[in-house]
């Protein structure tokens, strides 16, 4: 039990209630982690004063409880009846949840000390009642003959009250511990200072030795009748009291306690003398009738000693534990040879003849320690729970590494005697060669196989677990590991006889054929063994165990093998046939030692087994890379990563990480590949495939499948010349299709500044008929058509196309159009040149620039000036220019008045056509003063002259542009001036400034 609030749960089922709980723990097989920890009590003072665990491994405990809300589920006694009751308590194997919890007791006090159970699952309860009314039911003893009597019960499986009895005479007593044998027959051990004592006739002793006697009581599976009731004791008092009782499978029950008693009955002792101290524990044997003793010793030193356990194993060899302040108790190859502080527990074996000592030692740090409990388990390893008040108690592996409190409980795991340490006896084939098998190994522990904690096989060349095959099996857990590669980590768990594998990169274990049996000292473990291509080669097989206490057989050489490498297998290609510019193909490769010992796998898509200007890939296990040969084939392009977003490419192929992948799961690797192919590759072609696993073994190239390269897109390759100007040329159209020249159906040519068919030299060839069309005006009619090489034309505003001139040329997956054009003077200007194409299955190129060309126009002309002479302040003037294009083609026109041509300090203007506006120039001839438009009523002046907007106006028709602007000369401007006129048409051809007239400002 426990007063802390901080007492360490895991999972726990209960939480606190408050005051002193009881708490109940669950340990794992090796003692090395805590599956539960719960509180387990009401609001009052609750104790669990003993445990015992099902063949279920549900717990069930007893003790006392003050709480009137002790939790309870299925209960025969629902209230407490007053003071303290004792409680029964089983929880199921999780520590989730109650099967049942129950109150037992009557209006005094009460308390369960000793609990055991059955095969079936039924509980024994044994403790100590004041209770005139305690609860009794098909009781061989239903009434209290006096003072504090104790108690027996039995419920079932499930938390039915089966039998209820009282147990005592007129003064004291009370049970202690309690065992059950395999027919339900209930045994019980404790204290009486009763003369009256309930005996059966035929007894060990009849009559009370002293003040306090222990006892010991056999009782019928029904609960009915005493089979014995005996005495046990000298002429001392208290302390003489059994404390702890087993039960052999012949009926022996064996009972340990303490005794102050120099005459007490001994039998066939190892120790024969009380040696004092207050109390002496005491260890004793009785037949199977109750009726004598087969042995009965004391055990103890010049101290207070109690022995407070006591087992026996399946040798009959005896368990005690227990707590002592002597300094010289007897002790043979101890753990702890002497006492180590104010209190030692004590854990000791005796013969089963009880003559002698085998094995004993203490337990314990500076301050007060006592085992409580023991019990043994399949290995026939003591397990001891007790409590410790020492800081320096002696821990091993320990879950909780220091004291936490002024009184803490502890738990340990001991073996006791050692008959010898484990042996790794042999290997069964202890030679051979191959690439697997069924392997026997064999070890032995004198102290029973139960006493293996580990044992282990090594396959290598040494004794090195690096790169090798190492397994080891865990006896209490039943589990089999295997090393990894480095050597550092073991793999699993994985149970002998369940489904799968565990493997490394030398070797795999086939679980479901591996097999573990243990008889006597002897422990044979079966293996299944597959060994890697890698592991190949001469390979010894050493063996090892180590016990439950560490001690071990070493590394011991019993067998060699020799470990043989399957080759790889290039398997398949999927799809095996087919044909396309693009396709993803699934390549497929074993290796009979897995997948994982591939080291490189290729596939070659080519028409012949060579490397260079193939399609030839290569994937690295290891790393995860894919390569690309190069063209040359002597080099690899790369790597790149499976599901990245790189490229790789040759003048072959594309091949898309993006889409590829790679995967492998037993013998099969499974590489999907996505490829592009390129034109000049086209055509059948075969796929092979290859594999190199990591000892070098190679599969040889192995010829998978069939692909032919098809489907291209056309493409309009080049126009020449590709920049140029004029009015007319003949231009070479060069178009590309890999699937061959007659996969082109339709091919097209397009000048204009952009991809629109209105207003535009937009001409088509069909290649079936060999004929030449263009495209109107309007965009929504082809003219023609002409067939290349005749006499005719096709024509629209723009241009004209002589079919005379023409020509088309077909040469594989080429083809080369000659088109004489003669372009318009509507078409002048900057030109781009785009091709397209259309193959017979509707495929395209798209629009493709290929080109630019320059439809040449007229320079524009300053014609003149009216008036062309003359003088004034004041005057409208007309400025007439042309354009042979037209006078839309002007993009600006100029005047300036000046003696020379300098825009400093002159009267110079510009009109700008597209936004009919004025402009002046500033005195200093380095900006543009306005803009003012034609018609409108503003001005714009510097230091020379001003222009009226209200009386200017423009004028065009045809190729002429007039300019009618009224200026207004200033005195500063006074003197003869030559009139100068300037154009710039839309393509940036000028006049250059021309003189056309003159005029005096006065």
């Amino acid at each position: 039990w426990t007063d802390s609030a901080n007492f360490p749960v895991v999972n726990p089922f209960r939480g606190r209630g408050g005051g002193v709980d009881a708490f109940l723990v669950r340990y794992n097989a090796s003692g090395t982690a805590v599956e539960f920890a719960t509180y387990l009590g009401g609001s009052g003072d609750d104790r669990a004063l003993a445990v015992a665990v099902d063949g279920l491994g549900q717990p069930v405990l007893a003790g006392s409880t003050a709480s009137t809300n002790f939790p309870l589920q299925n209960a025969v006694q629902t209230m407490s009846a007053g003071g303290r009751d004792a409680f029964v308590a089983k929880l199921n194997a999780s520590g989730t949840g109650f099967i049942f919890s129950t109150y037992l007791g009557g209006a005094g006090q009460d308390e369960g000390r000793a609990v055991a159970v059955d095969a079936a699952g039924n509980v024994y309860v044994g403790g100590a009642t004041y209770s005139s009314n305690f609860p009794t039911l098909h009781a061989f003893q239903t009434t209290s003959a006096g003072g504090q009597d104790g108690f027996l019960a039995k419920f079932g499986s499930g938390g039915s009250r089966l039998y209820s009895t009282l147990l005592g005479g007129q003064a004291d007593d009370r049970v202690n511990a309690v065992a059950v044998d395999a027919a339900g027959q209930l045994y019980a051990t404790g204290a009486t200072a009763s003369a009256n004592f309930p005996v059966v006739a035929g007894g060990l002793q009849p009559a009370l030795g002293g003040g306090q006697d222990a006892f010991v009581v056999k009782v019928s599976a029904a609960g009915s009748s005493r089979m014995y009731s005996t005495y046990l004791g000298g002429s001392g008092s208290v302390p003489e009291e059994g404390l702890a009782i087993a039960v052999d499978a012949t009926g022996s029950a064996y009972v340990a306690g303490a005794t102050s008693s120099a005459n007490f009955p001994l039998v066939n002792a190892f120790q024969s003398v009380y040696r004092g101290g207050g109390a002496d524990a005491f260890a004793a044997r009785l037949n199977p009738a109750g009726s004598a003793l087969v042995f009965s010793s004391y055990y103890g030193g010049s101290g207070a000693d109690y022995a407070y356990g006591i087992a026996v194993n399946s040798a009959g060899i005896v368990h005690l534990a227990g707590q002592t302040t002597s300094i010289n108790l007897p002790t043979r190859d101890p753990i702890q040879g002497a006492n180590a502080g104010l209190q030692d527990a004590f854990v000791a074996q005796l013969e089963a003849s009880g003559a002698n000592l085998i094995w004993a030692s203490y337990v314990g740090g500076s301050q007060a320690d006592g085992a409580t409990a023991m019990a043994l388990d399949s290995s026939g390893l003591i397990h001891l729970v007790g409590v410790t008040q020492s800081t320096d108690f002696p821990r091993q592996r320990p879950i909780q590494s220091s004291h936490a409190g002024l009184l803490d409980s502890f738990v340990a795991r001991v073996r006791g005697y050692s008959a010898g340490a484990p042996q790794a006896v042999s290997v069964s084939p202890s030679s051979g060669s191959g690439n697997g098998g069924t392997f026997r190994f064999t070890y032995s522990d004198p102290n029973q196989h139960q006493d293996l904690e580990e044992v282990r096989a090594l396959w290598s060349s040494s004794l090195n677990e690096a790169g090798a095959c190492s397994v080891r099996y865990l006896r209490a857990a039943n589990t089999l590991w295997l090393r990894d590669d480095a050597g550092s980590a073991w793999l699993g768990p994985a149970t002998p006889g369940a489904s799968g594998t565990l493997e490394n990169g030398q070797c795999a274990l086939t679980l479901a054929s591996a097999a573990v049996s243990g008889s006597g000292t002897t422990l044979t473990l079966d293996l299944a063994v597959s060994f890697k291509s890698v592991f190949g080669g001469a390979r010894n097989v050493y063996l090892y165990a180590i016990d439950l206490m560490g001690l071990n057989s070493g590394w011991q050489q019993r067998g060699t093998w020799t470990v043989a490498n399957f080759a790889p297998e290039a398997l398949s290609v999927t799809p095996s046939s087919g044909s396309g510019i693009a396709q993803t193909f699934q390549f497929t490769f074993r290796d009979g030692d897995g997948h994982n010992q591939l080291q490189w796998v290729y596939a070659l898509i080519h028409s012949s087994l060579v490397q260079s200007n193939g399609c030839y890939l290569r994937y690295t296990r290891a790393d995860n890379t894919l390569w690309l040969r190069s063209d040359d084939g002597t080099a690899w392009l790369g790597p790149v990563t499976p599901g990245g977003s790189s490229t790789l490419e040759n003048n072959q192929c594309r091949l898309l990480a993006s889409a590829s992948s790679a995967s492998g799961s037993g013998l099969i690797l499974t590489l999907n590949a996505r490829f592009e192919f390129k034109g000049p590759f086209a055509g059948a072609k075969n796929v092979w495939l290859y594999a190199i696993d990591t000892a070098n073994q190679a599969s040889n190239w192995q010829l998978r499948g069939a692909w032919t390269v098809a489907g291209f897109l056309p493409e309009g390759v080049s126009v020449t010349p590709s920049s140029g100007s004029g009015n007319s040329q003949t231009f070479r159209f060069l178009f590309r299709d890999y699937d061959g020249v007659a996969d082109l159906q339709w091919v097209y040519a397009l000048l204009d500044t952009a991809i629109s068919g209105a207003n535009a030299c937009y001409l088509r060839y069909r290649r079936s008929d060999n004929t030449l069309w263009l495209r109107n005006d309007a965009n929504n009619n082809w003219l023609g058509p002409v067939t290349v090489g005749s006499s005719g034309t096709v024509e629209n505003t723009q241009c004209r196309v002589a079919a005379s001139g023409s020509a088309a040329v077909a040469t594989g997956a080429t083809l080369q159009l000659d088109v004489p054009v003669t372009f318009k003077s509507a078409f002048l200007g900057n030109k781009n040149v785009y091709l397209y194409a259309i193959d017979n299955s509707g495929q395209i190129s798209g629009w493709q620039q290929r080109g630019t060309w320059t439809v040449p126009g007229t320079a524009p002309e300053a014609v003149s000036v009216t008036p062309a002479s003359g003088s004034g302040g004041s005057q409208t003037f007309r400025f007439s220019f042309r354009d042979a294009d037209g006078f839309t083609h002007l993009q600006w026109v100029c005047a300036l008045f000046q003696t020379s041509i300098t825009g400093a300090n002159a009267c110079y203007w510009r009109y700008t056509r597209a936004e009919n506006t004025l402009w002046l120039r500033n005195d200093a001839g380095t900006a543009w003063l306005g803009p003012v438009s034609p018609g409108t009523s503003g001005t714009i002046e510097n230091n020379q002259c001003r222009l009226v907007g209200s009386t200017s106006a423009v004028s065009g028709a045809a190729t002429t542009l007039n300019v009618d602007v009224t200026i207004q000369f200033k005195t500063a401007f006074a003197g003869a001036k030559n009139v100068y006129l300037y154009a710039i048409d839309a393509m940036n051809l000028i006049s250059d400034w021309q003189l056309r007239g003159t005029w005096t400002v006065p």
